[in-house]
């Protein structure tokens, strides 16, 4: 698979890796405290997850974890940190690229897009329920503005 010889040699790749699996734990064990008899809120023991870049790759890590995460929201999701389980998450996921990620990663990181499409493309086919929008003239660093600016998208 093109990319991963070139991202494992990049100084930073494994720490990030690292990274996003404590992130995984921390979300995983926040579901666990707020779905638990008890909570002080209300809360029907269903979570949805949402997530940007790494937090992206975070929260589809966690779902695949915990049942009582039904569906996730994830905005440029770098999957270059994803595990095979993340390929079977069988719940409803919307994922949202912006239009000048997919291009700077294609420009920057010829290799690593190369996969990083491999690896959405195939989540999709393996996650009926997902549903990828692409979001025009929009950028990833300030994607999460996104519903700020254009309440009506």
């Amino acid at each position: 698979t093109c990319g991963w010889l070139l991202l494992i040699s990049c100084d930073g790749f494994q720490h990030r890796i690292k990274c996003v699996k404590q992130r995984e734990q921390e979300v995983v064990a926040l579901v666990d405290e707020i779905t638990s008899p008890g909570w002080m809120l209300p809360l029907t023991g269903e979570v949805i997850l949402m997530g940007h870049s790494f937090g992206g790759m975070t929260s589809l890590h966690a779902a695949t974890l915990r049942k009582q995460v039904v569906a996730a929201i994830v905005m440029d999701p770098w999957f270059m940190t994803y595990k095979d389980d993340i390929f079977k998450l069988n719940k409803p996921c919307q994922i949202l690229m912006t239009e000048h990620f997919a291009a700077e990663m294609a420009a920057k990181y010829p290799p690593t897009w190369c996969s990083e499409k491999e690896c959405l493309n195939k989540f999709i086919r393996m996650n009926p329920h997902t549903d990828l929008k692409v979001l025009k003239d929009n950028m990833h660093f300030n994607q999460t503005d996104h519903v700020v600016i254009s309440p009506d998208w």
